[in-house]
């Protein structure tokens, strides 16, 4: 994967874009839409400001991540973010939660441009060309990044100054930033992502799945949890030019360095010019995700490394 260096430096100088216009955007509307989403989503939908942000989940019973989504208040709706490629199936999961609500939920695409800036002088930027601009910002290991939603018929950025995917998936891993539809999905609960305590709330009534994730809390029983990998190929990483370096692959097992017993997968990974190292996000099973250990990734050869404990 080859990245763009001046692109990479500058965000973490200043400040660069990324079109997310291929995400999956759901609008739903109606007298009764708060209520409706406060119902089934993990998070408190409920008094939400215009403009203001918040990370929800749909769950199945057993708090299985059916769809992950920044939810964002609109003028009379809730306008659902979520992966790309996902509209119809995110629809068709919110309709058979309808009985008699006046709610309607379709695909809004056409209507926002969704942007990613990353980089130390986001806030400012956004704050000198648009402090209207409805914006929130994810946290991550270095809080780099800041998600903005404008109207189609604005523009407040040329679409020169957007980076390429690679240097945008550079800049995730290193954040520590887990990406629904990648790292996880429905095979996976909430808790085991590390999302819930941003996405789900502990003092609303009950939604699907809010069972499970609150016994989870109560009795810090994780079968598996996501961390942070930092990776060494070898002593001296200088020699090799970084157009050369074969990262490992995705879904490599992971291995207890010292019992060789296998532990986990990697589930997203990419080399960082500024760490000179590879780094990764994957999940550990019990017993092994509660403080940093020393893995081994078996891919084309064996990769050793050492996990990191973050909050996302």
């Amino acid at each position: 994967m080859s990245i763009n260096a001046n692109d990479y430096q500058k965000a973490h100088r200043s400040v660069v874009f990324f079109d997310r216009n291929n995400c999956t955007q759901i609008e739903v509307s109606g007298s009764d839409h708060e209520s409706f989403l406060h119902n089934i989503l993990s998070q408190n939908m409920l008094h939400m400001q215009t403009g203001q942000w918040r990370e929800t989940a749909l769950l199945s019973a057993a708090s299985h991540v059916l769809a992950y989504f920044f939810a964002v208040k609109l003028e009379g709706a809730i306008l659902l973010l979520s992966a790309p490629g996902i509209e119809a199936t995110v629809i068709a999961l919110l309709e058979k939660f309808v009985i008699a609500e006046d709610v309607q939920i379709r695909a809004s695409s056409h209507d926002w441009n969704l942007i990613e800036l990353w980089g130390p002088e986001s806030e400012a930027l956004i704050q000198k060309t648009a402090p209207q601009l409805m914006h929130y910002k994810p946290e991550g290991i270095a809080g780099n990044r800041t998600l903005i939603i404008f109207k189609k018929s604005e523009n407040y950025f040329s679409e020169e100054s957007f980076i390429d995917a690679e240097t945008r998936h550079v800049l995730r891993v290193e954040n520590g930033l887990l990406e629904f539809g990648t790292d996880f999905g429905s095979d996976f609960m909430l808790s085991e992502t590390r999302l819930e305590k941003k996405s789900a709330s502990d003092t609303k009534g009950c939604y699907p799945g809010q069972e499970v994730v609150a016994k989870i809390e109560t009795y810090k029983r994780l079968n598996r949890s996501f961390l942070r990998f930092v990776l060494d190929f070898h002593s001296a990483l200088e020699v090799q030019p970084e157009s050369e370096i074969t990262l490992p692959e995705i879904n490599s097992l992971i291995f207890d360095a010292e019992s060789g017993e296998e532990i986990g997968r990697l589930t997203s990974r990419a080399y960082s010019p500024s760490l000179k190292k590879t780094v990764g996000l994957g999940w550990l099973k019990r017993g092994f995700f509660e403080q940093p250990i020393k893995v081994a990734l078996k891919s084309k050869t064996t990769i050793t490394g050492l996990t990191e404990i973050f909050k996302n």
